[in-house]
């Protein structure tokens, strides 16, 4: 009875998830991916290299190097996909049916899990046909070994996508990871765990690591160094731009034995430990325990309607006029001052402490500290503001009263947008101040293409996207791949190139209006909905 409920809350869940955009737009994105993992030897960037020379793309190589990226790939976007389950049955009423049902807290939970786990792998199985298509593509080994192929997709990819999947379900019955913030959390760890993810080639150990890179890259540089003759301890994983390698030697792929298989098994105990926690704090949908800020008395019962002046009139007393739209005044400046206040209402103090604090040391601190340290710290603090930008009407319930007030594609738009503007420069504006000061126009032409291109890209998505979501993720890895990993097509803060000549800030400006257009059309696209 206990595995056919698990069953059936599984099915039910996984069928409606796999109905969605958000699964399609992920499948697609992994297709790439698997694209991507397996470079041609004309590619000007590699994947998985040793002393700058790579194995023949046979099945254990192409296998294990795809699974790998996999691994990191979808422990990252797989999370946000399946984050949302808890939530979308409170949304939807489900929550309240099933809290009148006697399901036990534990066994909807790891239905959920379960569910959550079947999603990501429909998309593991779709990147392991990806695989064995790009290794006939490459003809370099056309004999496919199905064990190879699979078996790190098994060990190596699995056991993770257990535990994003129960660690979803965990964030959303914490209140305070609920939300967005819940999303930049889980980047910070996800970026942890890779960073702990450096092999350690001493041993063996599948145990210590999350995803177990040491396993195969250990294999691979034993074998490498046995076969190549100017052999250097040193490998690349990930992408490695400006790269080119050439096969060099066979790689058998990874002896599974029993101390590694067992290793990989304890990674499976870690979801049941924390689904347990999850079915702890989750609260079955009960109504008790949601706080209610905001009680709306205006929903008591009338209990007499004869003395009561809240009766409404009879018809034929009210009177309808035409609304005319040239009698509408447009008041730019106090609709951006309150636009200001929507986006700031309900911030703690300690917010605003914290921002002031990083304005003070962008104006104090050494130019160089300030501009590639604080710089990126204030464009990253307003990120849950940002993200409602395009939301606000949706989370408040708000659209049908928006959309129906003059000029919602025009004005009304214009004016949000420029107070995302307006914020992104008050919070970086002690940069901004010491480029003019130091009159160096070229880098504060980028200062001010990236406040810009800030306001219209979260604008945009959340528009588009409908939820907050979207813009925290792809903003969150833009700006941390700008600001430590250094990648150049994503400064878009123009701090990696002081140039009079770069185009960069060009570039960014002409997407922020492109971004500004599509939020246009995305809106009128909405309102015609209606």
């Amino acid at each position: 009875m206990l595995l056919k409920t698990l069953f059936q809350l599984m099915k039910a869940d996984f069928l409606e998830r796999t109905r969605r955009y958000s699964f399609f737009i992920i499948l697609g994105l992994t297709i790439y991916c698997g694209y991507v993992f397996v470079p041609s030897s004309q590619a000007n960037y590699t994947t998985l290299s040793v002393s700058s020379y790579r194995g023949f793309y046979n099945s254990a190589w192409i296998g294990c190097s795809v699974a790998m990226m996999t691994a990191l790939f979808l422990s990252f976007a797989g999370f946000y996909l399946v984050k949302d389950t808890i939530r979308r049955d409170e949304t939807t009423g489900v929550g309240q049916i099933i809290a009148t049902t006697p399901l036990r807290k534990l066994v909807y939970i790891l239905g959920k899990m379960l569910s959550n786990f079947a999603v990501l792998t429909i998309i593991i199985a779709v990147m392991i046909v990806i695989a064995g298509l790009m290794q006939i593509i490459s003809g370099e080994v056309l004999h496919i070994d199905l064990w190879n192929l699979i078996s790190p997709f098994i060990f190596l990819v699995l056991p993770p996508m257990l535990v994003v999947s129960s660690l979803a379900l965990l964030f959303e019955t914490i209140p305070g990871l609920r939300a967005g913030f819940g999303n930049v959390v889980y980047f910070a760890l996800w970026v942890v765990l890779i960073i702990f993810e450096i092999p350690d080639f001493s041993s063996f150990s599948a145990v210590n690591h999350l995803f177990a890179l040491n396993i195969p890259l250990n294999s691979i540089m034993k074998t490498a160094q046995a076969t190549l003759t100017n052999y250097q301890n040193v490998y690349n994983f990930g992408l490695q731009f400006s790269h080119t390698t050439s096969p060099a030697f066979i790689w058998e792929g990874i002896q599974w034995t029993k101390e590694l298989i067992t290793g990989r098994v304890f990674w499976i105990i870690v979801p049941l430990l924390i689904s347990i926690l999850t079915a702890f704090l989750f609260h079955r949908f009960d109504p008790s325990y949601e706080k209610k800020s905001v009680k709306n008395k205006s929903l008591e019962p009338i209990t007499n309607l004869q003395n009561d002046n809240r009766v409404a009139k009879p018809f034929n007393s009210i009177k309808l006029t035409t609304y005319k739209t040239s009698l509408f005044k447009l008041h730019p400046t106090k609709m951006l001052k309150n636009e200001l206040r929507f986006m700031l209402k309900g911030l703690p103090w300690w917010w605003y402490g914290v921002a002031i604090g990083l304005v003070v040391l962008s104006l104090f601190l050494p130019f160089n500290t300030a501009r590639n340290i604080i710089l990126s710290l204030c464009w990253i603090w307003p990120l849950l503001i940002w993200s409602a930008m395009g939301t606000r009407e949706l989370i408040y319930q708000t659209d049908q009263l928006v959309f129906s007030a003059p000029y919602p594609l025009t004005f009304q738009l214009l004016i949000r947008w420029l107070a995302g503007v307006l914020l992104t420069m008050l919070i970086g504006g002690g940069i901004g101040i010491r480029l003019l000061f130091a009159c160096n126009f070229s880098s504060f032409l980028g200062w001010l293409v990236a406040t810009i291109f800030i306001s219209s890209l979260a604008f945009c998505l959340g528009v588009w996207s409908g939820n907050n979501k979207l813009f925290e993720v792809i903003y969150t890895v833009i700006w941390y791949l700008s600001t430590f990993s250094k990648v150049p097509s994503l400064d878009f803060m123009c701090k990696l190139d002081d140039s009079i000549n770069s185009q960069r800030p060009l570039i960014y400006l002409a997407l922020s209006i492109f971004l500004f257009g599509m939020t246009i059309l995305g809106r009128k696209l909405k309102m015609n909905k209606r």
